[in-house]
This record gives structure tokens, sequence and C-alpha cells, in this order.
């Protein structure tokens, strides 16, 4: 993977600067070394801002602010002005794992009555050069870190190419697709998830490659489903979610709208196994009726 050093000259890179100070994160951690990184990033560089207040970004855009660090030194400082903090009702721990550390962090805003709440995620998992983290990505479109003290930003080396042609691809490091993970099967859903969520926000479609390669594993597991009432436990990159399932479904037509919506589906519809119109037609009509 090659990497691409942008400095931060975009039209709106004062915007992204501003944004950024307002989280007041840099208040508590600016002279530390780490990266934003994650949905954020990405968020700061192409998602639609607030009509009443281009300081805030549209909703829905990303959901944790990720923090990734140079070396074990600035992840360990960094712990400790948060934990320092605790004391105060600047942020609060919500959880961690071996892989994360999870706070609820408040700005307060003079002109606000009450404080903005980000989820700052620091990740203990990937720690290392903007290659070496950026390497463990399992979305291209993803592969992006912003470096507040060198005011610049990290990329692979085809990240705007693909964000320009509105394409996303499977990057080679995707665990939850890979049979010796110990969710496999069940991984794959959060795969589709993740896939699904950036196509949606950013109005992208898969690459042929990351197609063929997800219809394969299609064809191989076509009846992978979820059960109604049935407790879905998916551990992610930095965290685990569980969550009830409240109706019986098929995963591939759950996220049929990947394949679907795709400039190629006449092309490539054939190769699934077991998705035909009428599989789709039944699924959209039962995801219709569930919302009256």
């Amino acid at each position: 993977m090659e990497i691409k050093t942008t400095q931060n000259n975009f039209p709106h890179s004062k915007n992204i600067k501003n944004i950024i100070q307002r989280t007041s994160i840099l208040d508590v951690l600016g002279d530390i070394d780490f990266y934003f990184g994650g949905g954020f990033a990405v968020a700061l560089m192409y998602a639609p801002r607030e009509e009443e207040n281009n300081l805030l970004l549209c909703k829905n855009y990303y959901s944790d602010i990720d923090l990734f660090f140079k070396d074990q030194q600035s992840l360990n400082k960094a712990i400790d002005l948060l934990n320092a903090l605790r004391a105060t009702n600047k942020l609060r721990k919500v959880c961690e794992t071996e892989n994360a550390i999870t706070y609820e962090f408040y700005a307060f805003l003079e002109e606000a009555p009450f404080p903005e709440i980000y989820n700052l995620q620091l990740i203990k998992k990937y720690i290392g050069t903007p290659s070496q983290i950026l390497s463990t990505f399992d979305i291209l479109n993803s592969r992006i870190l912003y470096s507040h003290k060198e005011d610049c930003w990290y990329t692979d080396a085809n990240y705007f190419n693909y964000q320009s042609a509105k394409k996303i691809s499977l990057t080679d490091s995707t665990p939850l697709l890979d049979v010796n993970n110990t969710e496999y099967p069940n991984s794959i859903f959060f795969q589709l998830e993740r896939l699904s969520k950036y196509i949606q926000r950013y109005d992208l479609e898969l690459d042929q490659k990351s197609l063929m390669k997800l219809i394969k594993i299609q064809r191989q597991i076509p009846d992978l489903s979820f059960e109604k009432n049935e407790k879905v436990i998916v551990r992610g990159y930095y965290s685990s979610y569980s969550k009830y399932v409240s109706s019986t479904f098929n995963v591939w037509l759950a996220f049929i709208n990947i394949f679907k919506n795709n400039s190629n589906w006449n092309t490539i519809k054939k190769y699934m196994n077991g998705i035909d119109e009428e599989a789709i037609c039944k699924m959209e009509s039962s995801n219709e009726n569930s919302m009256h």
C-alpha cells in the first residue's frame, strides 16, 4: 500500500480546523501527537455541514471520534490526561476493551446552554506510523488520517481517486470476512453494515473486485440469516455490540441494495445464489409492511 501525504490546503481547510477546535479535544490533548481517523476524518473532508451552522457536521455522518497514536508513550499520556478529567464534568468513561477506550467527552461552549457530547475513542489496537495504521483498515474509503500537529492528511494513494469516482473498495485487510475469524460467518453482517453505511452517506458503489469478493462468499453461504428475537453479538475492529433481531431475515437480502443499486447489477445478479427478483420483492414488501 502506497501512502500519500497532502497538506491541509483545501478550500475548506479553515473550516476543518474550526470544527476540530469546537470539540475542545485539542484543549486537552493538543500537545500529544495523534491522528484523527475513521468516520470523523472522512466527515471532516466530505460530509455536508449543517445549514444554520457550518461548524457542525450533518448528523449520521460519523458516530465516534477515533484517535490513533504514533507510539505507546503518546497513548499513555492521553489516557492519563483524560483520566484526570474524570473527576470533573468534562467527560465520562464509557468502557474499555483490549482494543480501545471510549469516553463521552463534553464540550462546553459559551453560546450554548448545554454541552455538545462526543464519543471519543482512543485506539489501543493499532499504534504506529500512518502506513502501519492505515494498512489495517478494511475499506479503502476510510483510509484517511489527519494530523493536527503537522496540519496534513495521510491517505491511501488511491483514496481521492476512488472518492471522486464515487467508488468504494474493500482492502486486503478484511478480518470480518475471514473464515478463521471466531465470529464468522456472523461477522459478515457487520462488514456489510459498514459498507452500507459508507455507501449511503457518500452515494458510493462497490468496485467490481469488491463485488466479486462478496458474491463469492454469498454463493458459499447463501442462507446466512438471523432468526426473530435472536441475540446478535458482533465484534468489530475496536469494540463489540449486541442487539436483538426483531424479525427473521436473510443477511444478503437485508443488504441487497449494496448489490442492486450497483451499475453492474444486471450483469452480476445471475451469479448470486438464490437471490432473484421474486425474493427481493418479498423482502421489500415485508419491510414496507413492518413499517405500518
